[in-house]
């Protein structure tokens, strides 16, 4: 059985156009204060970029067949290439396997909590993000988040499925959902998001060195469009 783990980006800026390519199935930052431990390194490493995926191992090694040329050292997991080049090999490694992926946001970042992984739907807020894009939730929108937790049954008993099963139930008793109701689901999926953030993110920037722009970004939750009919 696949296990979610992060393939991660580290950087330092002792070793610039350098850059560390790894993965692990609990915290990136722990990893980065491991090695920033290391008496030969005079500046702390740093998580620049992750995604979580079903199977991080054989993800990154993908990565790293892709920037072969680029590898300082077989035995070490280090690439002289830039932020951009890491990101496009980790994300053509992945495919269409990426349930969430985050970038470094300043100094100010937040590390992934350890052991976390396993409780929380990174698909599920991946459709959470797609929903709120607009900032206008329709009827139709909760009602195919409805139909996926209700399709998606694993999903739905990981975070934040568990905050939503139960209030769509109630809200969904008549048969239909009010204009009241409607607001009440939109004021918790903000709050979801909001904690996700606050708990489970280092920080995000699309504005980063090689990061795509939203609309590219999106087509990495195609899979989960598909599945809700968004696009035939």
């Amino acid at each position: 059985m696949s296990v979610n783990g992060w393939v991660y980006v580290l950087g330092n800026e002792s070793m610039p156009d350098i850059v560390k390519i790894g993965f692990t199935t609990k915290d990136p930052g722990a990893r980065a204060k491991e090695l920033s431990g290391d008496t030969g390194v005079p500046t702390p490493f740093f998580v620049e970029y992750g995604i979580v995926v079903a199977d991080p191992y054989e993800c990154e090694k993908r990565a790293h067949n892709l920037l072969a040329e680029q590898r300082l050292n077989e035995g070490r997991e280090f690439f002289k290439c830039t932020l951009g080049e890491a990101i496009t090999a980790i994300r053509k490694a992945a495919g269409n396997g990426i349930q969430f992926e985050g970038h470094r946001n300043g100094q100010n970042t937040k590390a992934v909590q350890e052991n976390s992984l396993d409780g929380v739907s990174f698909q599920l807020i991946g459709l959470i993000r797609f929903l709120k894009g607009d900032g206008d939730l329709t009827n139709h929108e909760i009602y195919r988040l409805a139909e996926w937790l209700n399709t998606n049954p694993d999903e739905s008993d990981k975070w934040p499925g568990t905050e939503l099963v139960e209030p769509l139930k109630e809200f969904y008793k008549d048969g239909e959902l009010s204009r009241h109701e409607l607001h009440q689901i939109s004021l918790l999926m903000i709050e979801i998001e909001n904690q996700f953030k606050d708990k489970f993110v280092w920080g995000e920037n699309e504005d980063s060195d090689g990061v795509e722009s939203a609309k590219e970004h999106e087509s990495f939750f195609e899979g989960i469009r598909k599945k809700m009919n968004k696009i035939k």
